[in-house]
C-alpha cells in the first residue's frame, strides 16, 4: 500500500497468491495461478510489467527450487527483485542482473523504490540479465553442464550405509547449483 500511495503512476498485480493489504484497492489486480514455466512465460509476454519480484521464504524446500523467474523475467524485459536465498544467490548479481532483498519488508520496499525512480536501473538491469541468460542458459552451454555433471556422478558413486537403528550416512551426494558448480555433499543422520 505505501508504494501504491506514494506512486500514483503505479499498479501491483499478483499471480497466485492474494495480497489481501491491497485487495479492494484500484491499482490492484490479482490472477490466479498460472500452471506451468510455458503458460506463466505467455502470461508475462501480456503485460506491461517493468518491475517483477520474485518473495521466498528462507528454507529447504525453496533452497531446492531452480531460478526460473530470473530466467523468465529476463526473458520478458522485466527488471526483478530476488529474495536473497538460493536460488537466486547464486543466479542473480545484485545490482547488475537484479537485486536481491532480505526477508525484511523495508528491504522490499526500497528496492521496489529504487527500481521505480530509475529507468535507466531497469534498463541496465534487463539489458544485463538477458546476456547472462543467454550465456549461461544456451542450449549447448546447458549439454556441456550436464554432460560434465554426469561424468563427475559416474566418477564418484554414491555410498549409502543404513545402520540397523535406521541410522544412515551418504556420502557422495550430488547438487547441481544454478551456475552450473557440482557440490558433493555427505548426510549424516546423526548430525
Amino acid at each position: 500500500s505505501e508504494i501504491l500511495d506514494r506512486h500514483s503512476d503505479v499498479v501491483v498485480e499478483t499471480v497466485g497468491q492474494i495480497s489481501k493489504g491491497l485487495v479492494g484497492h484500484p491499482r490492484y489486480r490479482h490472477f490466479e495461478e498460472i500452471r506451468g514455466v510455458d503458460e506463466f512465460a505467455k502470461f508475462l509476454g501480456g503485460r506491461d510489467w517493468k518491475i517483477g519480484l520474485s518473495p521466498l521464504h528462507d528454507s529447504p524446500f525453496n533452497a531446492s527450487k531452480t531460478d526460473n523467474k530470473y530466467r523468465l523475467y529476463a526473458a520478458a524485459s522485466i527488471a526483478g527483485i530476488y529474495s536473497d536465498i538460493e536460488p537466486y544467490r547464486d543466479s542473480v548479481e545484485d545490482g547488475k542482473t537484479g537485486l536481491l532483498a532480505d526477508a525484511k519488508a523495508e528491504s522490499w520496499i526500497r528496492r521496489i523504490e529504487r527500481l521505480i525512480g530509475s529507468s535507466e536501473l531497469r534498463s541496465k538491469i534487463v539489458e544485463n540479465s538477458k546476456l547472462d541468460i543467454r550465456k549461461r542458459y544456451d542450449s549447448r552451454e546447458v549439454s556441456m553442464q550436464y554432460y560434465n555433471f554426469l561424468s563427475k556422478i559416474l566418477e564418484a558413486p554414491t555410498i549409502l550405509a543404513v545402520s540397523a537403528d535406521g541410522r544412515y550416512k551418504a556420502d557422495g551426494l550430488v547438487n547441481l547449483s544454478a551456475n552450473g558448480t557440482i557440490k558433493l555433499k555427505t548426510i549424516d543422520s546423526r548430525s
